[in-house]
């Protein structure tokens, strides 16, 4: 799958495609669609690990104890909790569906507003 995607994407994303961030990406919409959500959802939810992470689980704190494809800071759980896709994917989507903000917003804006709010302690 990822080489039949990488030669459609651009920029940051070029070429940059495989399987560990295919299952990466899987993981967090199966995480979405078992909560119901409509593909919406998951695009606000990829669209946010691939401005956070470029779709990696990083198990090494990047920005201060910022982990895993959201990057979220110890507040959003235990080391273990934000390096598991699925329970990283659902504090994402709790948080963001508990701001009346980001529930509105286009794709772009919750995907900049899910890094603003983990920079600023908020969940």
């Amino acid at each position: 799958m990822a080489a039949q995607l990488n030669p459609q994407l651009n920029a940051k994303m070029a070429g940059d495609l495989d399987a560990y961030k295919v299952s990466c990406a899987r993981m967090v919409t199966q995480a979405v669609e078992e909560r119901g959500l409509n593909p919406r959802a998951a695009a606000i939810a990829i669209a946010t690990i691939i401005v956070e992470t470029g779709m990696n689980n990083y198990s090494q704190a990047v920005d201060h104890t910022s982990l895993g494809l959201f990057q979220q800071q110890d507040w959003w759980g235990s080391r273990e909790q934000r390096l598991n896709p699925a329970h990283a994917t659902n504090a994402f989507l709790t948080a963001r569906s508990s701001s009346s903000g980001a529930a509105r917003g286009t794709t772009r804006r919750s995907a900049r507003c899910a890094g603003a709010c983990s920079a600023r302690g908020r969940t």
